[in-house]
């Protein structure tokens, strides 16, 4: 999620609020933490303005602004490969890899159904 946050500050500070609604299947106590680790390790900052209701604002520090190139590179590898993925033959073969992997994950094992005794117990 990291890349995100970044992608998401990337041109312009955002306030709290406004990241929460960009990344909606994040919950709010991980945005924190994220957040929280990205301005331990300098590259974000948060400011916090003295108003009422109080106002958080969180941008790119000049360290964050160095991986620009680095996010702007995986936001061109996203739209080109996750966008067009469907179109690939490859990715009919993942899926049905996933769905088979998904069936025998939820079909019972022997072990689970008939029980299991370890060496030793009645």
């Amino acid at each position: 999620m990291d890349p995100l946050i970044l992608l998401h500050l990337r041109d312009q500070p955002r306030r709290f609020n406004a990241l929460r609604r960009l990344l909606p299947d994040v919950t709010q106590r991980m945005l924190t933490l994220q957040l929280r680790a990205l301005e331990h390790h300098g590259v974000v900052s948060r400011t916090v303005f003295e108003t009422v209701p109080p106002k958080v604002e969180y941008r790119l520090t000049e360290r964050g602004l160095t991986l620009a190139p680095i996010i702007e590179a995986m936001e061109a590898w996203g739209s080109e490969h996750v966008a067009g993925s469907a179109d690939t033959p490859a990715s009919g073969a993942l899926s049905a890899d996933v769905d088979a992997g998904s069936a025998q994950a939820s079909a019972p094992s022997r072990q689970a159904s008939y029980g299991h005794r370890s060496r030793g117990a009645p």
